[in-house]
């Protein structure tokens, strides 16, 4: 898992342009697609973390817990203007005035080849594409559907500057209530408006739930703007989804000195241990409402990646092949604040967390707090 994820981060890299013009606020919203929901019926055990122990409580049809989300799966949309509107599943961005939308129909398009020469970056224009469709060009926004379960963060160089780690990235909620990861905050002094004309600027927002990544090639006040017009539906909330089976866990929780990150960085291939965070995690049943998350970027956050394989890394970083959907890989972000500890997993659920549970998880990494 070290060396996978060593080659994830080795072949992360940013593109850099510069500013855009405001987009449009307007934006229409879908009707939230139905799904079923089981019955809670019978005693089910509920197990409640009190204290850094675990203890096993009864409870009756009535009070059941909350059903964990129905699991994001199935093929990533491919993103259609509708009405001026790019839609992408339960996505609705609205087109930028005066901005053109380039598909991989259109001539601008073409696959990437060995001997293709470097993309060409349009101005002014959104690039739409599906799972399937890998080509140029780049642009100032480029809206694609694909499965993100590894999504990007800020490198940091540990101690000595011999190895790269990737931290979490920020997370958000966006408007209807979908929430989002942001690879770095649109704050950071790499998105500050005022760099040197010719400066670059890239940041990407994933929308694991929706199967939606966003990429942004403009400075941070802008890509604050485009963010605040995007509307969700969300359709897969509830209790964390988790894998079955896990081979190898890792833990990365907010480093307050890049130089610290060696020290708090975990992996584990225990069993008893791996068995154990699986325990900790899926007992959380406070379900975060839609309407009430309280996710923001400016919040400190930490990343669990959980692997069924110890697999060799997909040809593009945090990005599977459509040949593999279900993929082995899946992240769980946590927002560690103390007004708001959420947790946001890539295969569907979120819930907060009690500070107790933040403890207990990092206890289960040798980390003490």
């Amino acid at each position: 898992m070290t060396q996978r994820i060593r080659e994830l981060l080795d072949s992360a890299v940013e593109h850099v342009e510069p500013q855009v013009k405001d987009p449009v606020p307007a934006v229409v919203q879908r009707a939230r697609s139905q799904r079923l929901r089981a019955v809670a019926a019978g005693a089910v055990a509920c197990a409640t973390l009190l204290a850094g122990g675990v203890a096993v409580a009864s409870m009756s049809a009535r009070d059941a817990a909350p059903e964990t989300a129905s699991p994001v799966g199935g093929r990533p949309p491919t993103p259609r203007l509708v009405d001026g509107k790019i839609v992408a599943g339960g996505v609705v961005i609205p087109v930028p005035a005066g901005w053109r939308v380039v598909t991989p129909d259109s001539p601008e398009w073409r696959r990437i080849e060995p001997d293709t020469p470097n993309c060409e970056t349009l101005e002014n224009t959104v690039v739409i594409a599906g799972p399937d469709d890998h080509g140029c060009p780049l642009a100032r926004i480029e809206i694609r559907g694909r499965r993100t379960p590894f999504p990007m963060g800020q490198g940091e160089l540990g101690t000595g500057g011999k190895a790269l780690y990737l931290m979490a990235p920020r997370m958000l909620t966006l408007a209807g209530g979908e929430p989002a990861w942001l690879a770095t905050g649109t704050t950071d002094d790499v998105h500050n408006g005022e760099r040197p004309p010719g400066y670059g600027y890239h940041n990407t927002l994933v929308i694991p739930w929706a199967q939606v990544s966003i990429d942004l090639r403009f400075d941070g006040a802008a890509q604050r703007r485009f963010i605040d017009t995007v509307r969700t539906t969300p359709e897969h909330d509830g209790r964390l989804v988790l894998p079955k089976s896990v081979a190898v866990a890792t833990l990365d929780p907010p480093a307050p000195d890049p130089r610290t990150v060696p020290d708090t960085h975990r992996k584990t291939t225990d069993p008893n241990t791996i068995a154990a965070v699986l325990r900790l995690l899926g007992s959380q049943d406070a379900v975060a409402d839609n309407r009430r998350a309280c996710a923001t970027e400016e919040q400190p956050t930490a990343r669990l990646t959980l692997d069924t394989v110890d697999a060799p890394p997909p040809a593009t970083p945090g990005v599977l092949p459509p040949s593999d959907p279900a993929g082995g890989l899946t992240s769980v972000i946590i927002s560690f604040d103390d007004d708001c500890r959420e947790a946001v997993s890539s295969d569907g659920g979120r819930v907060r967390l009690s500070a107790e549970a933040l403890v207990e998880l990092q206890r289960l990494f040798g980390i003490r707090p």
